[in-house]
C-alpha cells in the first residue's frame, strides 16, 4: 500500500476524526485543570503529567479510530472493501487542517518531552515551581524574601538608581525583622537586567518569596507597582500600585512593607513594630544622594567606590541626623582599603591604621543617632582591637540585626584570623553565605574558611567555582595562587598570578601581585627573571613600600657600597635599612613593616637593633613567660635567634617553647594565616637538635612543602644544619624537582587555567 493509499484508507476509517476529536478534547481537558488545579491543591507538576499522559495516548486513540467504528449496532471493527473500483484522492479543508492540527501536536509534545517549554501550558512556569519548592525546603520553614531591583519604566530610562535604591532599602527595612530571612542585595542583584524565572531566582537565593516592582518618576511625580509571588507556587500575594510625588518614597515603603509582613502572616516583636514606625525618614535630597551612593557602591570597583565616598559625604552634609550614609561611607572606605590598595590579605581582621581612622567616627556618629544599628555595631566590632569587646559587639549586631551580612563576614575573620578559632569561623561565614550565595567576597572568604578547617579539595573547588562565576574578580587568582605553591605546585602558582596580572597590569591594587610573580621567579630557581621582574616592578609601581628598598639598594651598588643583589628578597644596604626604618615610624601600628625591618637586620647581623625593634612592636615576646600567637610566630623566630646570638638563651629557649606550643596545633604546609610551613625545621635547628630538624625537612619535602624553599640558602635559622650531607641531599632534590616543574610551566603556561 502506497502512502496516498494509506491515506485515502485512513480517511474512509474515519481516523482524521477520530484524531481531530482527540485533540480538541485533550485541549479542552488542559484548560480545565489549568483553571482547577490550583483551587483543588493540586502540585505543581499535575499539569506536565496530564500533558504527557495525553501525547501517550494519541497513539492509541489512532489506533482505536482504525480497528473500530461506532455503528447503530454498536462498537464494531472495520472491515476492508475489497473490489471497490479505485478513485483518485481528494483532499478538502477539513482535511488539511487535521494535518496541521496533528502536526502541530507532534511538534509540541516532542519539545516538551525532549525538555522544552510548552508554549501552550507554560511549563517553564510549572518547572519554575517545582524548582521553588525544592529550594524552600533549604529555608527549613523560615519565611525569607529577595528583594529585585524595581524596574525603571520611566520615559526617560534615568531612574535606573532610584529603582535598585528603593529595592535596596525594602531590603534594609524588612530585614530589621526576626524571623524572616531576607536575602542579601549583592546576590538579589545579580539578576538584575535577566529574563531568569523567578522560580529559578528563588532557588538559586534559597529563599520562598520574591518581591519585585517598577518605578515610573515623571518630573515630582511617581508611581511604584510592588509584587510578592509566593515562589512554591507562582501565586502572587500582593500586587499594588501607589501613585503620589517623590516624597511620598517613604510612605510607600512604609506600605509595601507592612502589605508584606501581612501576606506572609508575619507576627512582629514589639521591638520590631517599634524599630519600623521609628525608622528616620532623611529629606529626599540626602536620600537620592544615598542612593546614588549605594549604587555606585554596588558595582564594585574603584572608580564606584571613590564616587560613592562622594554621594555618601554630601548625604550626610544635606541631613547630618541621617545614620544610613555613615555607616556605608565607614564600609566604603573600608572596601577601599582592599580594592584599591589590595589589603585583603592581612593577616589580621583589623583594618590598617588610616582605615581605622577614618571608620571609628563615622561609626561612633551613626550609633549616636541609631542606638539599634547593628549595621553599626558591627563595624565598630570589626575594628575594635580588644578582642573580648570585638566578640561581645558581634553578637549584639547579629542579634540586633540577623540578616547582616557583614557581622557574620566580619566575625568569621575575626574567629579565624585573630582566635584560630576556625570551626567556629566556618560557622559563622556559613551563614554569610545563605543569606548572600552569589557575592564574590563572600564566597572567596567560605573558600578561605574551608581551607583553614582543613577543607583543601573543597576549598579549592569553591574558590575554582568563584572564578568560573567571575573571571574578573582579583583576590580569587591571588589566594589561588598562594594555595598552589602550598600544595607544592610552583608552575601552576605561575600561571594563576599571570593570570591575575593580565587582568589590571598597571592596577595599583595589584602592585603586591606583580611583586608576587616576581617571587615566582625565584621559586622557579630563576633568579635572572626575578631580577629583571623586579627592575620592572619598581619602574611601574616607585611609590610602594616593596620598591622603595629596592631602589635605595640600587642607589647603593651604584655608589659602589654593596655588592649586587643576589635575591629581590635580601637586601643589605644602609639606604635600603634606613626606607625600612622609616616605614616603622610611619605606620607604628602596622606589624608587618616592623617585621619587614627585623628580617633585614637579621640579614647584615644588627640583632641589638633588631631586638629593640621587637620589642616596640610585640612587647608581649619579651615578659616572662612570653606570649607568643599564631600571627607573631614569625617575629618570635627573629627574636629568638637574635636572643641567642646575643647570648640571652634562658629567654630564647622560652620563646622557643612559646613558637613549638603554638605551631603544635597548627597544619603548618597546608594552613591558614602566616606560615612558611618548616617553623618546626626552623624551632629544631636553632635548639641544635639536628636529628629533628632533618627528619622535619625530609617529611616536608615529602608532603610537597615548596612554599618558601628559595629562602632556604638565606634562612640563618638554617645555618647550624646547612652543612649536613643529608641537608646538602634535600636541598638538591628540591632544586631537581623545581626544574622539572619549570619546564613544565614553559609546556603549560599558554593553555587555559581551567
Amino acid at each position: 500500500m502506497n502512502f496516498w493509499k494509506l491515506v485515502k484508507e485512513m480517511r474512509r476509517r474515519r481516523v482524521f476524526r477520530v484524531a481531530g476529536i482527540y485533540l480538541i478534547g485533550a485541549w479542552v481537558w488542559l484548560q480545565v485543570m489549568d483553571v482547577i488545579a490550583e483551587p483543588a491543591g493540586l502540585p505543581a507538576w499535575s499539569m506536565t503529567l496530564l500533558l504527557y499522559v495525553e501525547v501517550l495516548l494519541f497513539p492509541v486513540a489512532v489506533f482505536l479510530g482504525w480497528r473500530y467504528q461506532i455503528t447503530d449496532h454498536g462498537l464494531v471493527r472495520t472491515t476492508s472493501e475489497v473490489g471497490r473500483d479505485e478513485e483518485p484522492l481528494r483532499l478538502g479543508p477539513p482535511d488539511y487542517a487535521i494535518f496541521a492540527g496533528l502536526a502541530l501536536m507532534l511538534v509540541v509534545a516532542g519539545y516538551g518531552l525532549l525538555g522544552g517549554d510548552d508554549p501552550f501550558l507554560n511549563l517553564e512556569d510549572t518547572a519554575r515551581q517545582t524548582q521553588s519548592q525544592a529550594g524552600s525546603q533549604q529555608v527549613e520553614g523560615l519565611d525569607s524574601i529577595a528583594v529585585l531591583p524595581f524596574v525603571d519604566l520611566s520615559a526617560a530610562g534615568d531612574q535606573e538608581y532610584f529603582g535598585d535604591g528603593l529595592a535596596d532599602t525594602l531590603s534594609q527595612v524588612l530585614a530589621q525583622i526576626h524571623g524572616l530571612r531576607v536575602a542579601a542585595r549583592t546576590s538579589a542583584f545579580a539578576f538584575k537586567g535577566t529574563d531568569t524565572p523567578l522560580g529559578k531566582i528563588a532557588t538559586a537565593l534559597a529563599v520562598t518569596h520574591i518581591l519585585e516592582g517598577t518605578i515610573q518618576a515623571a518630573g515630582s511625580q511617581l508611581r511604584v507597582g510592588a509584587s510578592l509571588v509566593e515562589a512554591a507556587s507562582g501565586k502572587t500575594l500582593l500586587s499594588r500600585t501607589f501613585d503620589g510625588s517623590m516624597e511620598d518614597v517613604f510612605n510607600f515603603q512604609d506600605e509595601i512593607t507592612r502589605e508584606v509582613v501581612a501576606a506572609l502572616k508575619i507576627e512582629l516583636l514589639q521591638s520590631d513594630q517599634t524599630r519600623l514606625d521609628e525608622r528616620y525618614r532623611p529629606n529626599l535630597e540626602a536620600y537620592d544622594q544615598f542612593v546614588l551612593g549605594r549604587h555606585e557602591m554596588g558595582k564594585g570597583t574603584v572608580a564606584g567606590l571613590q564616587a560613592a565616598v562622594g554621594h555618601f559625604e554630601r548625604a550626610s552634609e544635606l541631613d547630618p541626623d541621617y545614620p544610613l550614609p555613615y555607616v556605608y561611607l565607614a564600609d566604603t572606605h573600608r572596601s577601599l582599603e582592599v580594592y584599591a590598595f589590595g589589603f585583603q590579605d592581612s593577616y589580621s581582621a583589623l583594618p590598617m591604621p588610616w582605615t581605622e581612622a577614618l571608620q571609628r567616627p563615622l561609626l561612633e556618629k551613626a550609633l549616636e543617632l541609631d542606638s539599634g544599628s547593628g549595621e553599626a555595631v558591627a563595624g565598630l566590632a570589626s575594628i575594635e582591637r580588644d578582642e573580648e569587646k570585638a566578640e561581645t559587639g558581634f553578637i549584639q549586631a547579629i542579634k540586633l540585626n540577623p540578616n547582616n551580612t557583614n557581622a557574620y563576614l566580619w566575625f568569621s575573620k575575626f574567629l579565624s584570623l585573630n582566635q584560630g578559632r576556625y570551626d567556629e569561623a566556618l560557622e559563622q561565614i556559613e551563614k554569610a553565605v545563605d543569606l548572600d550565595p552569589l557575592s564574590d567576597i563572600i564566597q572567596y572568604e567560605y573558600a578561605k574558611a574551608l581551607w583553614a578547617t582543613g577543607r583543601i579539595e573543597l576549598a579549592m573547588s569553591t574558590l575554582l567555582d568563584n572564578v568560573k562565576r567571575n573571571p574578573g574578580f582579583p583576590y580569587n587568582y591571588k589566594l589561588m595562587t598562594r594555595w598552589k605553591l602550598q600544595t607544592g605546585n610552583v608552575g601552576d602558582a605561575m600561571r594563576w598570578i599571570k593570570a591575575l596580572r593580565k587582568l589590571e597590569p598597571d592596577s595599583p591594587s595589584h602592585w603586591g601581585e606583580f611583586a608576587g610573580e616576581c617571587h615566582l621567579y625565584d621559586l622557579l630557581d630563576d633568579s635572572d627573571a626575578s631580577i629583571q621582574c623586579f627592575s620592572e616592578f619598581v619602574e611601574v609601581f616607585p611609590d610602594t613600600v616593596t620598591a622603595g628598598p629596592f631602589l635605595a639598594e640600587q642607589a647603593a651598588i651604584e655608589a659602589g657600597e654593596v655588592g649586587q643583589i643576589e635575591h629581590f628578597g635580601i637586601l643589605k644596604s644602609e639606604r635600603a635599612l634606613d626606607v625600612y626604618r622609616s616605614r616603622v615610624v610611619a605606620e607604628p601600628g602596622n606589624g608587618y613593616r616592623a617585621n619587614q625591618l627585623g628580617f633585614a637586620l637579621q640579614q647584615v647581623g644588627k640583632f641589638e637593633e633588631l631586638l629593640e625593634a621587637m620589642e616596640r612592636a610585640y612587647p608581649e615576646l619579651f615578659e616572662d613567660p612570653p606570649t607568643v600567637s599564631g600571627a607573631t610566630t614569625w617575629p618570635a623566630t627573629m627574636t629568638a635567634n637574635a636572643l641567642l646570638k646575643t647570648g640571652d638563651t634562658e629567654q630564647a629557649n622560652l620563646l622557643l617553647d612559646g613558637i613549638e606550643n603554638v605551631i603544635s596545633g597548627m597544619r603548618l604546609i597546608t594552613g591558614p594565616g602566616f606560615t612558611n610551613g618548616i617553623e618546626n625545621i626552623e624551632v629544631a635547628s636553632l635548639r641544635g637538635d639536628t636529628e629533628e630538624a632533618l627528619a622535619a625537612l625530609r617529611r616536608a619535602i615529602d608532603q610537597n612543602w615548596r612554599f618558601t624553599w628559595d629562602w632556604m640558602e638565606y634562612n640563618k635559622y638554617l645555618d647550624p644544619i646547612r652543612d649536613d650531607p643529608r641537608y646538602i641531599t634535600m636541598y638538591e632534590e628540591l632544586k631537581a624537582d623545581i626544574a622539572r616543574q619549570r619546564e613544565w610551566y614553559e609546556r603549560n603556561k599558554d593553555l587555559p587555567l581551567y
